[in-house]
């Protein structure tokens, strides 16, 4: 169910301040019926994302964005049908962000590969990755898998949600430029970046794999971005 899975992600409110306290209060059957019968009449519109910054091991500073609760739990919703999805096409070598797979098992993969055999192992980091794909080019990726155009305007609209920041004054600003929504959806505290990051990801993990066993990558897994 969304409203468990979004719960269970905790993490903090949205711009509005609303937590799950205040679900509670308001009645949890109430406010989701609302969100359902807002989502049946497509008159759902999400709202801005609250920007926020956290400390890096490096001591930068990483930029996230944090939806509101109404939006997290039709995101979870949304994830629940299209993560089965897509990951009928994720390759096997690919372990982030999957259900029953981590980075340990990755390592003992390679370790096995190790033994086999194998001494080369490429460590590469996709530098803002994120950043460098435009909503179109996620769009692009995931109609070739889902049809429903419900679906992919919920998902349009998700990509390209403006940022809400507070500046040293406490004052909140709303902006809707290009260069800082770009990445935004894939910023926020919420399972569904990673499923479709993952989407994006695909090709270059099929990439590496054909070019490992030395031959030509297919049509099939180009066509993937």
């Amino acid at each position: 169910m969304p409203m468990p899975s979004a719960r269970s992600n905790k993490g903090a409110p949205g711009w509005d301040g609303q937590d799950f306290a205040d679900i509670e209060a308001y009645g949890v059957q109430r406010w989701l019926g609302e969100l359902a019968l807002a989502l049946r009449q497509e008159a759902y519109r999400p709202d801005p994302i609250r920007r926020v910054f956290i400390p890096k091991a490096n001591g930068k500073l990483r930029p996230l964005g944090i939806s509101t609760l109404r939006d997290r739990v039709c995101m979870t919703a949304a994830m629940l049908v299209l993560e089965p999805i897509f990951e009928a096409d994720l390759p096997p070598e690919q372990y982030a962000y999957r259900p029953g797979r981590n980075a340990q098992q990755a390592v003992v993969e390679v370790e096995e590969l190790l033994f086999r055999g194998h001494p080369d192992v490429v460590d590469a980091d996709l530098a803002d990755y994120f950043r460098e794909h435009p909503p179109h080019r996620v769009l692009k990726s995931v109609t070739r898998r889902i049809v429903d155009r419900r679906v992919l305007h919920l998902i349009k609209m998700w990509l390209e949600c403006p940022l809400k920041k507070t500046d040293d004054r406490g004052r909140k600003t709303r902006t809707t430029e290009a260069k800082e929504t770009r990445g935004a959806a894939f910023r926020r505290v919420h399972p569904s970046p990673p499923l479709l990051a993952n989407r994006l990801y695909a090709p270059a993990c099929v990439g590496m794999e054909e070019a490992r066993a030395g031959a030509e990558p297919r049509q099939s897994h180009r066509d993937l971005r």
